[in-house]
């Protein structure tokens, strides 16, 4: 179990996705491929599946070599707390705990990492050892 309140300090990217979800597997890709730039801006990944079948999540997960955790959410409860209609979802949470983005289809890598960046992800290599 990941508790976002142990992240507090960090940028998060907190992303809704289902493994039957066309748009949801590309954002999921995306942010995978970009990993460790998103790592490297002092931010974490945590991605929510919205999958009932959770061998479904899990082979995805594991062929794909997802490099950040996977959380399943069978009953959509997470997702409902949160207020996602639709999948993917992408937030971006700051430092403090204040959801700064919310996205409800995948923005884009390159508009993603704008919005860590906004959220007070560091700008620099010397700036993600603050």
């Amino acid at each position: 179990m990941v508790l976002l309140s142990s992240l507090k300090g960090k940028v998060v990217v907190l992303a809704f996705w289902a493994s039957w979800c066309g748009p949801s597997t590309k954002a999921i890709a995306d942010l995978a491929g970009a990993y460790r730039q998103i790592a490297a801006k002092g931010a974490a990944v945590i991605a929510v599946a919205s999958d009932r079948d959770p061998k479904a999540v899990i082979s995805y997960a594991k062929s794909k070599k997802l490099p950040f955790p996977v959380l399943l959410d069978s009953t959509c409860s997470v997702a409902a707390t949160r207020g996602v209609t639709q999948l993917p979802a992408i937030f971006v949470i700051d430092k403090t705990g204040r959801v700064r983005f919310r996205n409800e289809e995948f923005p884009g890598l390159a508009a993603t990492l704008r919005q860590i960046k906004a959220a007070g992800g560091p700008t620099s290599a010397a700036g993600a050892n603050r």
